[in-house]
This record gives C-alpha cells, sequence and structure tokens, in this order.
C-alpha cells in the first residue's frame, strides 16, 4: 500500500512538473565550436501562476533558464569559457530598444544564464564566447515569447 502511494505521488509530482516548464533545445556551429543551447521556459497566467498552457516553440514572459554547451573539434566540453548573453527587442513607436544582458556562469559543463523576457514578441540573442587565445565567438538567434 505504502509503495502504491508513493508510486502516485512521485508521478503527480513529475506529471505536474511536466506542464510546469518546457525544455528546448538547438545547436549552432560557430568557427570550431558547437553550442547546445537549452532553455526551459517557465508558463505563467496573468495572475502570475504556473499555467498548464504548452507551447511547442515559444518562450515565456519572465524569467527563462539558458543552459548552454559549449563543445570543441574534438566534441569534448569547453570549461574555460567567458559566456556573455545579449538579448534585445525592438520596439515600435518612440519606445527606446529594450537591450539586456547576462552573464553566464560556468556549473559543470555547461553555463547557465537566466533571461528575463519583459514584453511579449519577437527577441534578437546573441551569445559571446570568450575563450584563452581564440577570437571571440558570436552565436545568434531569435525567439519568440508569449
Amino acid at each position: 500500500m505504502k509503495r502504491i502511494l508513493l508510486l502516485f505521488i512521485l508521478g503527480t509530482f513529475f506529471i505536474t512538473g511536466a506542464a510546469y516548464a518546457k525544455r528546448h533545445e538547438m545547436v549552432k556551429q560557430v568557427d570550431d565550436l558547437k553550442v547546445k543551447i537549452s532553455m526551459e521556459m517557465e508558463r505563467h497566467n496573468q495572475s502570475g501562476h504556473h499555467s498548464s498552457e504548452e507551447e511547442s516553440h515559444h518562450n515565456a514572459l519572465g524569467g527563462n533558464e539558458f543552459n548552454i554547451f559549449l563543445y570543441d573539434a574534438e566534441d569534448k566540453p569547453v570549461k574555460n569559457a567567458k559566456v556573455k548573453v545579449n538579448y534585445s527587442m525592438q520596439t515600435s513607436g518612440n519606445m527606446p530598444i529594450m537591450e539586456y544582458n547576462a552573464r553566464a556562469k560556468r556549473n559543470g559543463d555547461q553555463y547557465d544564464a537566466k533571461l528575463n523576457f519583459s514584453m511579449k514578441g519577437e527577441w534578437d540573442v546573441m551569445i559571446f564566447i570568450k575563450r584563452p587565445k581564440k577570437p571571440l565567438s558570436k552565436v545568434d538567434f531569435s525567439i519568440h515569447v508569449e
């Protein structure tokens, strides 16, 4: 009986967790680097509470966890880089361009950054990667925020 109850509780926890967060990944090649970007987005409703609404390719307003994995030409993890993320949104009318920076912190074989999208729409993201004795590498992509 205890096992059944434990399995039920764990199952509920994992199913509920899947409704609150969604992970997307992309891989980009730049210079001699393979850059894998893994993004976890939390969905919130207008009251600020988590929403179970799932999107297949959209990020969410508010905090979004980005995990950046760097691999060299031999497919080995790069652990000695400095990684910075710049994200911006072109606005219409008299509003100035919204531009933010986040420094990614190394965490084992990955670099972690939290991006806080403040408005719905298209955001341009640029990742700057500086490695010892190598030129600055840049990876750019766009994200649609809902």
